[in-house]
């Protein structure tokens, strides 16, 4: 008599679930490094401004400019794989660990230190607080769209504005402590040799005749020179000020400059999660879900409630109490 072969479904199950299981485990691994790298790499940017702050406030082609373009480019990565954190990364609460990690990352990049804990810090409650609001709104769509992402990019870029507006300060305050002085050297420099250009180009116009240019233009260099001093002399009783300062002024700064990478990003993430999905590492499903609802009317088909049945709490979820 042959043997008869019985299928069991839970063991024929078993080796599927345990390979859905190992890929998830890998594509999840790999948000989380991708994300901790792009923090990494913005943070060597932000590093830069602490080791030379004076490139943001005393520009130049050769030294901003890069500066700049590294910036832009270490920001965007930052940006999408922010959004593919918050989007793929499951549970939540591997996503907000995976942010914090982010950030105590740039924090040790920029070296530790309390002003550099804290900036990571506020940064960290920031995007936490954005994934959470992003996750929410995901799960209450009814169709996946990426639009609560997009609604949330200038916000991010704000952000960032910030994570850069720390070193900003924190680069000026040790340098002015090294020494002894208030406003930098370059820095007044810089304004001294841009004021003497634009006078330059005054005294160079037909308004002043030639023979009273050079004259004119050492009494404007003199005059020049007269106001940074006194500058430098009202600045100094406020000197514990400055890196606040100079920071605020950086974030108000880079908050429109952090705009064009926010708005690429937005422009980028519904490719990026297309070529997600064609080549397999994301995937669309489908879910069911039970809604109930309170109404006058009963619809066809629905089974009445069983007599001596205590009704179901009307306020069952929710944190107020009947009045």
């Amino acid at each position: 008599m042959p043997a008869t072969v019985v299928n069991n479904p839970s063991t024929a199950a078993a080796p599927a679930a345990k390979s859905i299981g190992a890929g998830f485990v890998v594509k999840t691994t790999l948000c989380v490094i991708a994300f901790l790298a792009a923090a990494a790499l913005f943070a060597f940017a932000c590093g830069e401004v602490l080791v030379d702050y004076t490139m943001l406030f005393a520009p130049s082609k050769e030294q901003t400019l890069p500066w700049l373009i590294r910036t832009g480019a270490s920001a965007l990565l930052f940006l999408l794989t922010f959004s593919v954190t918050v989007v793929l990364v499951r549970p939540a609460m591997l996503a907000a660990a995976t942010i914090v990690g982010g950030m105590a990352v740039y924090a040790l990049v920029l070296g530790g230190g309390l002003a550099a804990w804290c900036g990571a810090g506020a940064g960290a409650v920031m995007l936490v607080t954005l994934l959470y609001s992003v996750v929410k709104q995901i799960e209450n769509q009814i169709d996946f769209s990426l639009r609560p992402l997009g609604d949330k990019e200038l916000v991010l870029s704000s952000v960032l504005a910030v994570l850069i507006a720390v070193p900003a300060g924190l680069g000026y305050a040790v340098d002015a402590e090294r020494g002894h002085y208030v406003i930098p050297p370059r820095i007044t420099a810089y304004f001294q040799q841009e004021s003497e250009a634009y006078v330059g180009k005054i005294v160079g116009t037909e308004l002043v005749p030639a023979p009273l240019r050079d004259a004119a233009m050492d009494s404007a260099k003199e005059e020049v020179a007269t106001m940074v001093k006194g500058l430098e002399k009202t600045a100094e009783p406020y000197g514990q000020y400055v890196p606040y300062i100079l920071g605020a002024l950086a974030y108000f700064s880079f908050q429109v400059v952090m705009f064009i990478p926010g708005f690429a990003a937005v422009l980028l993430l519904a490719p990026i999660f297309f070529f997600l999905k064609l080549f397999g590492f994301a995937h669309v499903s489908k879910q069911t879900r039970g809604v109930t609802r309170l109404t006058l009317a009963k619809e066809a088909g629905e089974p009445a409630e069983p007599m001596g049945k205590p009704a179901s709490d009307p306020w069952a979820g929710s944190t107020r109490a009947p009045q």
